[in-house]
């Protein structure tokens, strides 16, 4: 009987022993489970503070780049405005130096005609084979 009792009390022993093995394991692993779960919050934290920061800087990079294409815009025009009236300027003196050319021409040209009694303006008057009538006179500019 004492060897039973003794077999039955090892029996209680290993069992009393996987149950703690059993116990501490659970224990263990709920609190590497709350360890994780603390480390987890901790980086989600993290995580959502530097999202903040860098829509923050994202805000500020797109109103920067609103403030610089704003100033390049006004720069542009500017430029096309300074462009454009050097460039007025040079057209104009390019016109009045055609017209100080043109107008002796044009008044040679209609002298001739009248001198001609605008012979080459009617078709009647042309030269045999000539088909091509040329202009009575040309309107002569003003500057």
């Amino acid at each position: 009987m004492e060897k039973i009792m003794k077999k039955e009390t090892e029996k209680e022993q290993r069992l009393l022993i996987w149950l703690a093995v059993i116990v501490t394991s659970a224990i263990v692993s709920a609190t590497g489970v709350f360890v994780i779960e603390r480390v987890l919050d901790s980086q989600l934290d993290t995580l959502g503070q530097e999202t903040k920061v860098l829509g923050e800087q994202v805000e500020l990079l797109d109103y920067e780049t609103l403030g610089l294409q704003a100033k390049l815009l006004t720069f542009m025009q500017e430029q096309i405005t300074e462009f454009e009236s050097e460039h007025s300027v040079q057209k104009l003196a390019e016109v009045k130096k055609v017209k100080k050319i043109y107008n002796p021409l044009a008044g040679r040209y209609n002298s001739s005609m009248v001198e001609s009694n605008y012979r080459f303006a009617n078709t009647d008057s042309l030269p045999h084979g000539v088909t091509c009538v040329l202009p009575r006179e040309f309107a002569l500019y003003s500057f």
